[in-house]
């Protein structure tokens, strides 16, 4: 699959999305960054627990209940945030609003 071709594709989407969130962040599954909105620390942090601790507990989460499923989509909500995740095979997305 061609990234660039995909972050291309969806970028009338990314600009639906940038509209109502604070950031977003694009980032490949080996954490090259494709995309950001914010600055490079808030970056490497939102990425860091984002794609690499939350999602994984969440894609294990889902195999326990079924080893067949996937994480598809993950929100998250909390008092100041809400946090949207967007695993795929070779990205992920991560939008805070």
């Amino acid at each position: 699959m061609d990234i660039e071709k995909v972050f291309n594709d969806f970028e009338e989407e990314l600009a639906r999305i940038r509209s109502k969130a604070n950031h977003i962040i694009i980032v490949t599954n080996d954490g090259t960054v494709l995309h950001s909105t914010t600055d490079a620390t808030t970056t490497r942090t939102i990425a860091g627990l984002v794609c690499n601790l939350l999602t994984s507990l969440a894609n294990s989460a889902v195999r326990d209940v079924d080893p067949t499923d996937e994480l598809k989509y993950m929100r998250i909500a909390t008092k100041t945030y809400e946090v949207l995740v967007a695993p795929d095979k070779d990205f992920t997305l991560v939008a805070v609003i």
